[in-house]
């Protein structure tokens, strides 16, 4: 299913009387012959290409297939300034007569309530191509934007949490371990990944010991650099085009930070407590752990907090 969740540009892109849309990996899908126009939801980059809405999908335009670029006021929508980007493990069943082991065990329950009242208020799951898209300064995100990242690849995800997300109708990213995994993609993920759960990399075998004294002792603190690269290229080739990497155990350092770089990651996501906005390191990202048994208000403030740390730092600007 196709969701666009950015928040257009007040600019609008005239296209020559012929043009080809491409699509995210850059691959040409279609050539139309006909002048039109396009609300911008994408700035250009490196790629030199607009992003537009085709059919409710992010498609781009080569800056030389556009004739014209000029100003229009395409909406009053309040844009993040930050984003809440959520960490989840495990998910049970009490009425299976299951329990919670530790606090990364989210009860089935608990998540629907979860997944209800960001609904309620208007929140909007986003994808890691809108992620990445904020965090370059490239895209515009709703005030009311989510990231759902679910960590290990765990069976229960598909059990528990899937259903809820697909019933909602929301986003949400599965780090997998991707070498613990079959040969090749399980057809629960394939599944899962048609509803809106895109695949990324928790790394191919780094999720295990072997630093000792560093951090949980993650393996890819002090791996060698070739090994490293070649085990972050295969957990990205595995999930097919993965640019998204989870430190396995949250560690990292300076040498897990050039190989994940090397390996092809644009983003990647620590286990330390905060939200993410522009001008952070993209290789060094926190997000904010969900813990199986908080009230909901709880779960809501920490999504909030930023919001209500800037209304408060507008205000008192105010009052001085």
């Amino acid at each position: 299913e196709k969701r666009n969740h950015l928040i257009p540009f007040n600019t609008n892109v005239k296209t020559n009387s012929t043009y080809t849309l491409y699509d995210v990996k850059g691959n040409a899908l279609m050539k139309i012959d006909s002048v039109d126009e396009y609300m911008v939801y994408v700035l250009k980059g490196e790629d030199n290409k607009y992003g537009v809405s085709f059919q409710n999908e992010i498609l781009y335009i080569d800056a030389s297939d556009v004739s014209n670029v000029y100003d229009n006021k395409n909406t009053d929508e309040a844009y993040a300034s930050n984003l809440a980007v959520l960490m989840y493990h495990f998910f049970y069943d009490e009425s299976q007569g299951e329990t919670r082991r530790d606090v990364n065990f989210v009860e089935v329950k608990e998540f629907k309530e979860q997944l209800e009242s960001m609904k309620n208020e208007g929140y909007q799951t986003l994808t890691m191509r809108e992620t990445l898209l904020f965090m370059e300064n490239r895209a515009n995100i709703p005030a009311k934007s989510v990231a759902i990242t679910i960590d290990d690849g765990d069976p229960t995800v598909f059990k528990y949490a899937y259903p809820l997300l697909k019933e909602y109708k929301m986003n949400a990213t599965l780090f997998l371990i991707t070498g613990q995994e079959e040969p090749t993609l399980n057809y629960d993920y394939i599944t899962m990944r048609e509803d809106g759960l895109e695949l990324q990399s928790h790394s191919w075998q780094m999720h295990q010991g072997g630093c000792a004294g560093q951090g949980h002792g993650g393996r890819l603190l002090c791996t060698g650099f070739e090994t490293g690269v070649n085990d972050t290229r295969m957990s990205f080739d595995y999930v097919d085009g993965g640019f998204v990497y989870c430190y396995p155990f949250g560690d990292f350092n300076d040498n897990a930070k050039a190989i994940i770089k090397e390996g092809g990651a644009k983003l990647a996501f620590t286990t330390q407590f905060g939200k993410i906005n522009q001008g952070m390191d993209l290789l060094e990202l926190p997000r904010v752990r969900v813990t199986g048994g908080n009230p909901i208000t709880s779960f809501m403030k920490n999504i909030k907090w930023g919001e209500i740390c800037q209304k408060k730092e507008i205000i008192m600007r105010f009052l001085a």
